[in-house]
């Protein structure tokens, strides 16, 4: 629209209104000046020209229909100078053009004399529109000057509009007093009805049937509604209504009891424009209303006089009005540029809270209201944040089948929305576990306070009268940060019991270090290794809460663990001549402690953990497109997040919600593919769209407790659909913070995606920051370890990610629409291209993000968490687990000398390996157990 802009001072520089303007529009300028007057100017499909009505014919004091061409500012007459026309429409196809006119009335020309004589005499009578019965419909092609009649009803059919596709026609007609001869108790405007006219069948049908006038009917963008005004039946009052074309249900959206009328819809689809003389009986004003008439409406210009028939152009980004804002007071048509995301912000303003909930109609068009529904209702406390196998998520996984159901997408299998998954929820403790200590005093420990198993401790029951106090159970090795520390120097671990304080020593203040090796699953695994039979922790603080330590974790080790309070802990010090608080203290001191063993004491257990599963489900929707082919695209977003878990929250002190909204993370994304799911499906009901190949939505459950969902989908759909080919999936995770730029990782993944996304974001304009790396942490894992091409659009990590301050309103809504809109034309460009999508193999770069120097190539499978070891999704391409045999779905149980139970284990044998130096790696490959051989490389 810029160059537009330019364009248009070639020929209104002098026009320039001085006003105030309004936040919702700037740069406002007179486009017509000829004529006693001029108005009703409608944009052409591309936004280049404007056709209008305007009295402007010697001879003829009525409307004639003329074009405006804004690039150049030339004007064309269109009608044949005779009667009266009005209302016209450029047909899509830039060269018909719509209008109603009366020249076939044989009385045309003695109705203009007339007409002439009465401005003459100047009688003072007052402006009135004239419902001639002799106004019918054409069509004018303007490059051979054919002029087409459309109606041939007596009576008033005019103030028609195209749809966008140029198929349909709607227009205002009071025919039916003339076929019904009816005796007329009112104006002959009382009768007007709106009718709707298939161009192709030429089959006329009626839609409304009120008493009142209704009239100025217009479509929506993509024709699936039309907006008008009623006049009341004493035609004193108007109000504006809307309908859905699909089943004729009508809807009122303005209840103000003055004149409203000539609405029309921003393309957009999400508001209403329209004016009203609200401020006073000859003083009409612009408003904008939502579409569903929610909120209030809200005030645009404010200016005494008029101000009304508004249009937009095609790209929302320019309003047209009419106005006598002139220097004779003649009414004239003015533009200006449009602030969208203005009037987003202002409706917004005044919806109350259910008005965000109730009834809620999702337009037909990607919309930052939809966007903002989704995202208000999926984070409020209705779904309790989303937590991977609650009722919340349950919940939300019904609300998504609702919306996917009501786009007429298809369920993912039979009558099914959800495909089912199993997963390992939690360890709990069963209550008949135990603890009995016969010291100095024989304790029989009380569960949870004197003592409570960690929940990734082996079954079984215990016996021992002998303890290894290993200080802070540490072993690491000197760097060139800090000094080495071990703190089983000297001290024989095998087949004895340990006990060891949670946490790390005070003078150790190296972040990776603390983040490293104060894990108690670390502590757990290391005297492990050395050939405990069994650890214990003790908190290093003066305080007996034993469940600060004792955290959920998803695996289980194969060593008996529990914590114990320091008042019971003390009792087995006390029994040796020994207190805690001073080993304490000598622990905490910079300078090398010895550990030492303690007796005097007996102590028998039994410790239970059950593992609980749970289940949960993906939300599964196919847009089909009837083709008989194998090729399916698959997009899709996490719907999970935290819940009321603290686990992997990084809740502030200060914050007291009760749970984790998840607003960006990943609402964001989930509002998006609704969004996108929506439109692509009406496009491809209307005809819009002929898809080549079918697409499968997802919306993911379990992403945030190790991507349990999408690695179960594709797992089952290697499994159950090998015939058909996946051909890429396009995933979007938090894309809800747009500041300076959108990072679309996974480029290099596929031949064509740089080419199909520049394209996608020429009409949107956002900041792309292009990305070739494919192994991120998120549901691409899941397809990128089959060799599928992926794409992740991702906005940036914020202060309130994991917090329950991740909520709605700290969303970029205009940019989440961009976003929705570029991944929506990402997809239309692959399916233009004819699914010339390739996958590109790629080495997974291996620079360093944590303390490790070498590089296997390996992608942990995060969703087989209950197994014992780390199973693999897969191997990148060429790096050294793929030259070593490895394969997606082996389990590693062993690398070196270090046994592997969990991912922690794999992490610590992997920074034992050596780069360059051959070693071996035990897998489990169904009931088969393999030694293969492989070559570490150093990381960058």
């Amino acid at each position: 629209m810029t160059h537009k802009r330019k364009l248009f001072l070639g020929f209104c520089f002098s026009a320039l209104v001085s006003t105030a303007f309004s936040q919702f529009y700037t740069d406002l300028q007179q486009i017509t000046f000829s004529g006693k007057r001029s108005g009703e100017g409608y944009f052409s499909r591309e936004d280049s020209k404007l056709v209008y009505q305007s009295e402007n014919v010697a001879g003829n004091p009525f409307y004639q229909i003329y074009t405006l061409d804004l690039r150049t500012g030339q004007t064309r007459l269109v009608s044949n100078e005779i009667g009266k026309t009005t209302c016209a429409w450029l047909h899509p196809n830039n060269v018909d053009i719509l209008y109603s006119s009366t020249h076939l009335d044989p009385l045309s020309r003695k109705k203009q004399e007339a007409e002439l004589e009465e401005r003459i005499q100047n009688t003072g009578k007052k402006y009135s529109w004239d419902y001639d019965k002799n106004y019918d419909l054409f069509l004018k092609n303007i490059e051979t000057n054919n002029l087409r009649r459309l109606t041939y009803a007596t009576g008033y059919d005019a103030e028609g509009s195209i749809s966008s596709d140029g198929k349909k026609i709607i227009f205002t007609s009071n025919r039916n007093i003339y076929r019904q001869g009816m005796n007329l108790e009112h104006e002959h405007s009382y009768y007007c009805d709106l009718f709707l006219l298939d161009l192709d069948k030429n089959e006329t049908q009626q839609l409304t049937d009120t008493p009142g006038y209704d009239g100025g009917p217009f479509f929506n963008s993509d024709n699936t509604r039309i907006c008008w005004r009623r006049f009341s039946e004493n035609g004193h009052t108007a109000e504006i209504f809307t309908m859905d074309l699909n089943n004729k249900v009508e809807n009122k959206i303005t209840d103000l009891g003055v004149m409203s009328w000539a609405p029309y819809f921003h393309p957009s689809n999400d508001y209403i424009i329209f004016s009203n003389n609200l401020h006073g009986f000859n003083n009409f004003e612009l408003y904008i209303v939502d579409r569903s008439g929610r909120g209030e409406p809200v005030r645009v210009t404010k200016r005494e006089g008029f101000d009304g028939l508004p249009t937009f152009s095609n790209d929302g980004n320019t309003l047209s009005w009419t106005s006598n804002n002139t220097a004779s007071g003649n009414s004239q048509i003015f533009t200006a540029a449009w602030n969208h995301d203005a009037a987003i912000d202002a409706l917004k303003n005044t919806f109350s809270k259910s008005d965000h909930v109730s009834d809620y109609q999702s337009s037909s068009n990607i919309s930052q209201f939809d966007l903002s529904y989704y995202t208000e209702i999926l984070c409020s406390d209705l779904f309790e944040g989303r937590m991977t196998g609650t009722k919340g998520m349950e919940k939300a996984n019904q609300f998504v089948a609702q919306e996917l159901n009501s786009f007429g997408l298809r369920p993912w299998q039979s009558n099914s929305w959800v495909q089912k998954f199993s997963f390992l929820k939690k360890f709990t403790v069963d209550e008949s576990s135990f603890l009995q200590i016969d010291a100095q005093v024989n304790i029989a420990c009380n569960l949870d306070s004197d003592w409570t198993p960690m929940n990734f401790s082996e079954n079984g029951k215990l016996t021992f009268n002998e303890i290894c106090f290993a200080g802070y159970g540490l072993q690491v090795k000197p760097n060139s940060n800090y000094e080495g520390y071990d703190s089983y120097t000297h001290l024989d671990v095998a087949n004895k019991w340990v006990m060891v304080l949670d946490g790390l020593p005070p003078h150790i203040t190296d972040t990776s270090v603390i983040n490293y090796f104060s894990n108690p699953t670390q502590k757990a695994s290391l005297a492990r290794n050395l050939g405990a039979q069994g650890i214990i922790f003790v908190n290093s603080e003066n305080n007996d809460t034993t469940k600060q330590i004792a955290s959920n974790v998803d695996h289980s080790l194969t060593i008996k663990s529990f914590v114990l309070s320091r008042e019971t802990a003390s009792l087995l010090f006390n029994s040796n001549g020994r207190k805690l608080s001073a080993e304490i203290e000598k622990f905490n001191n910079s300078e090398p402690v010895l550990g030492f063993t303690l007796k005097n004491f007996r102590v028998n257990g039994d410790i239970k953990i059950k593992k609980e599963r749970g289940e949960c489900h993906n939300t599964l929707g196919w847009l089909r497109s009837g083709k008989k082919n194998n090729d399916i695209l698959v997009i899709g977003a996490h719907l999970d997040h935290l819940g009321r878990s603290n686990a992997f929250s990084r809740r502030k002190s200060t914050d007291k919600r009760d749970f984790h909204p998840g607003a960006d993370d990943n609402i964001s994304g989930i509002a998006a593919l609704l969004e996108i799911a929506h439109k692509l499906s009406l496009m491809t009901r209307s005809g819009s769209l002929d898809l080549k190949f079918d697409i499968l939505f997802g919306f993911w459950s379990g992403e945030e407790i190790g991507l349990l969902g999408s690695s179960h989908f594709i797992k089952t759909w290697y499994q159950q659909e090998k015939a058909k080919n996946i051909i890429a999936y396009i995933n979007m995770d938090m894309v809800g913070r747009y500041k300076d730029k959108l990072t679309i990782h996974g480029i290099g993944s596929a031949n064509k995606w740089a080419a199909y996304i520049q394209q996608a974001n020429i009409p949107i304009g956002l900041n792309l920051n292009l990305q070739r790396d494919s192994f991120i942490p998120t549901d691409t894992t899941s397809f990128i370890t089959k060799k599928i091409p992926i794409i992740s659009g991702f906005t940036g990590l914020h202060s309130d990610y994991h917090s329950p301050s991740d909520t709605p309103e700290k969303i970029n809504y205009s940019a989440l629409h961009k976003c929705a809109q570029l991944f929506k034309n990402i997809t239309l460009n692959i399916n233009h291209d004819n699914n010339k999508l390739k996958y590109v193999a790629q080495v997974a770069p291996n620079k360093s993000r944590s303390r490790l120097k070498s590089y296997l190539g390996t992608i942990p499978d995060y969703g087989s968490s209950d197994v014992k070891g780390v199973a693999i999704s897969g191997v990148t391409s060429g790096g050294p687990a793929e030259k070593a045999g490895l394969k997606s779905e082996d389990i590693v149980v062993q690398l070196g000398e270090e046994k592997v139970e969990s991912i922690y284990d794999y992490t610590r044998a992997i920074g034992k390996t050596i780069p360059n130096k051959q070693t071996c790696i035990i897998i489990q490959r169904g009931k088969l157990k393999l030694e293969l051989k492989i070559t570490p490389t150093a990381r960058k």
